[in-house]
């Protein structure tokens, strides 16, 4: 079954379950912030929405327009207004359809950046905050005005952590989604980015190269979070990642390697020498990669691969040599 038909199934189905279910029964406009959290948390429990405490009070935060969740504890017994309850229940809706809370509330954390995230722009992992942490003890290891090169931006947030932390670094980051390229300019602007540094352009990744530009310098280091999951993978997705998230930003092809293997082929032409490739890949694919790079005798090297905080193979380094 593709994606696509997956994604019209659960999307059938969700459907189907909103029409024979009154999920507000016994939800009153005058309950106060700590019934109501406890009531939608049951409620989300009954439809087995994953984290549904932090769902609920993800969405309460934004409704109250708090900082934090820690701040619940102190309005827990407000009574909230009726465009208030309004908003609650419209998100909580959402919510309960599969709609990911990044995508609901607009926004997320990620590490010190405030980011704003749409439907179907790939929402960012807690993974690639780690990844981000590798890159930047490289750049600063190797002490020199790094030119970057980010293939596959997203909403922006591996170039713009990487400059929002180093000084004196240049970012050019690339997506062949044009929404992708908006939300990254508009995250490099809420978060107070020096545009001098930062150049977003709209491009694709191809076999050959990338379309629609042509780069006039050589990059230090080249970064990317590509698609990367086998496609016999994708329908085990969890139904927020198969409704909502963009198909082309999670599906690597028969064995998830195939755009990381353009990247591999791109990088040489690209990188300065013994420049670095970084990449987040699948578990199983370091050794893949090897592999990839001696049977296309590759000018890339592996330098080291990385665990993720759950200790399987992540990421990994390759210099240009």
């Amino acid at each position: 079954m593709g994606l696509n038909t997956l994604r019209n199934c659960v999307k059938l189905c969700t459907l189907n379950t909103f029409k024979s279910r009154n999920y507000c029964a016994g939800i009153e406009s005058t309950q106060n912030v700590s019934s109501l959290i406890e009531n939608w948390e049951k409620t989300f429990k009954r439809n087995n929405i994953s984290e549904p405490d932090l769902s609920i009070r993800n969405i309460m935060v934004h409704v109250l327009d708090l900082s934090s969740i820690e701040e619940l504890t102190s309005v827990s017994s407000r009574v909230l207004s009726t465009a208030q309850i309004s908003n609650l229940e419209k998100f909580c809706r959402c919510r309960l359809s599969y709609m990911p809370i990044q995508y609901i509330i607009g926004g997320w954390q990620f590490i010190d950046l405030n980011v704003r995230l749409r439907p179907p722009v790939f929402i960012p992992r807690p993974e690639t905050e780690e990844f981000v942490d590798i890159i930047t003890k490289q750049i600063k290891a190797a002490n020199l005005a790094a030119k970057i090169l980010e293939v596959g931006c997203g909403s922006g947030v591996i170039s713009l952590s990487i400059l929002k932390d180093l000084a004196q670094i240049e970012c050019t980051a690339i997506d062949q989604c044009k929404l992708a390229c908006e939300l990254t300019l508009q995250n490099a602007k809420l978060n107070d980015i020096d545009m001098k540094r930062m150049h977003v352009c709209q491009a694709k990744l191809t076999p050959d190269g990338i379309s629609d530009i042509n780069f006039e310098r050589k990059f230090d280091f080249i970064v990317s979070n590509p698609p990367y999951i086998s496609e016999n993978l994708l329908p085990t997705l969890s139904p927020e990642v198969i409704l909502y998230e963009d198909t082309q930003a999670l599906d690597g092809g028969h064995d998830g390697l195939k755009v990381i293997k353009d990247i591999i082929n791109l990088a040489p032409k690209l990188l300065q020498p013994y420049g670095r490739l970084f990449l987040e890949t699948a578990p199983e694919h370091p050794e893949m990669i090897r592999d990839y790079l001696m049977k296309t005798r590759s000018k890339l090297h592996v330098v080291k691969v990385y665990r993720d905080f759950t200790k399987r193979n992540r990421f990994i380094e390759m210099i240009n040599n």
